[in-house]
């Protein structure tokens, strides 16, 4: 039988765009669905007004606008068994709330490992590193182009990383949703035994009658996340080039998204004479859409995504990925299965991804199997699954 438990949720707020909003929001409604009592500590307790109203009447306190010692009062009158602590960019508060509860940490990315939390080096080329935080990585930091062009940015992004690696030990479990991020946490010092892999999930479910059919609509290739050096559109574009060479006619690429490289990105498809369309950031009715039109997902990410959710999000609709072997994207994507994943020497080599994706194109009964089992592989990897083994991580510390 299921023991009903009290869960206080840390974040730093719910107002963030992206991931970690949509995982909260998951998160909130499922453990409720489950019977749970559920809290929120944030630093900032001002929430948007289009949260759903099962968040809006849980308990909340927030660190800034009640003030710390009010606020963790609060939470602890409510007395959690155990506190489920996500994004807290003020270790002050995280402190505090290890000196108060069991705290079950969610590391969504590499926080307390890397001093920009990037884990990749810009220079000589983009290429992830493989570095444990050290004194060391500040001689690095600027001749690789490690973060920002700062040394106050370098100075207070490394004492920020040491005090958040001091915390490891403090932590009841650390929860990270891939084997790659599990070895990147045991490598700067977590206790192996208290690091556990919970994979993410796909945030909702899509009936029969509007998964993507078997054959392509739209378009060839779709891009979906932000225009920045990490994310390697320009590679992309360079990728259906050849892809377009290799198969004797053109293709059409639809990139969504918005940020600094899109100028430089529109600059380079006018340049290479890639069909692409660029779309912008789109509602999620228009985003499901474009997922039913595309025959592949590319993920060119030249950092070491964590987990890279984007690609189980277009597998429920039955969208395979063609992605770069990098950090936690292995967890998901398996060759032959659910898409294809580009490895080498140089995993970031343009040609070897517009291979990929001539070869796949090229294929139609191939590209079959992969749409099918994109469907079935994201629908695996469910809100419950990832809650069931949440729920056993509560229950043990």
């Amino acid at each position: 039988m299921r023991k009903h438990l009290r869960i206080l949720v840390a974040n730093d707020g719910i107002d963030d765009r992206g991931g970690v909003k949509t995982y909260l929001l998951s998160l909130f409604r499922g453990l409720l669905e489950r019977r749970h009592e559920v809290a929120f500590l944030s630093y900032n307790r001002q929430t948007p007004n289009d949260l759903p109203p099962e968040f809006k009447a849980i308990p909340r306190f927030g660190a800034l606008d009640e003030g710390a010692s009010k606020a963790l009062g609060r939470a602890r009158a409510w007395a959690p068994h155990v506190c489920y602590s996500n994004n807290m960019s003020v270790l002050e508060l995280e402190s505090h709330l290890l000196d108060h509860f069991r705290v079950v940490k969610f590391m969504h990315g590499y926080f307390g490992t890397c001093i920009s939390n990037l884990k990749m080096h810009r220079f000589p080329i983009p290429s992830p590193c493989s570095r444990k935080l050290s004194p060391a990585c500040l001689g690095f930091y600027f001749t690789r182009r490690c973060g920002e062009i700062s040394l106050p940015a370098m100075r207070d992004g490394y004492r920020w990383s040491l005090r958040q690696r001091e915390l490891f030990a403090r932590y009841a479990a650390l929860v990270v949703a891939s084997d790659h991020m599990k070895h990147e946490y045991i490598r700067n010092g977590a206790e192996p035994s208290r690091v556990v892999v919970n994979p993410l999930f796909t945030p909702c479910e899509v009936n029969e009658a509007t998964q993507s059919p078997s054959v392509k609509y739209g378009s060839d290739v779709l891009f979906v996340g932000r225009m920045t050096h990490l994310k390697g559109g320009d590679m992309l574009l360079k990728a259906v080039a050849v892809a377009e060479r290799k198969l004797g006619r053109g293709l059409t690429l639809t990139m969504a998204g918005d940020g600094p490289q899109r100028p430089q990105w529109e600059q380079r498809a006018s340049r290479l004479g890639v069909k692409t369309r660029f779309v912008g950031w789109v509602s999620s009715g228009q985003l499901e859409h474009l997922y039913r039109d595309a025959s592949l997902l590319a993920i060119p990410s030249l950092w070491p995504e964590p987990f890279g959710l984007i690609g189980l999000e277009a597998g429920r609709f039955g969208v395979p990925a063609v992605a770069f072997d990098v950090g936690g994207i292995s967890q998901w994507l398996h060759d032959g299965v659910n898409g294809v994943l580009v490895r080498g020497s140089h995993p970031h080599h343009y040609q070897g991804m517009g291979q990929v994706l001539a070869e796949v194109l090229s294929q139609p009964e191939q590209l079959v199997i992969l749409r099918r089992g994109a469907r079935q592989f994201a629908l695996q990897m469910s809100v419950d699954a990832h809650l069931d083994r949440l729920e056993h991580i509560f229950s043990h510390v």
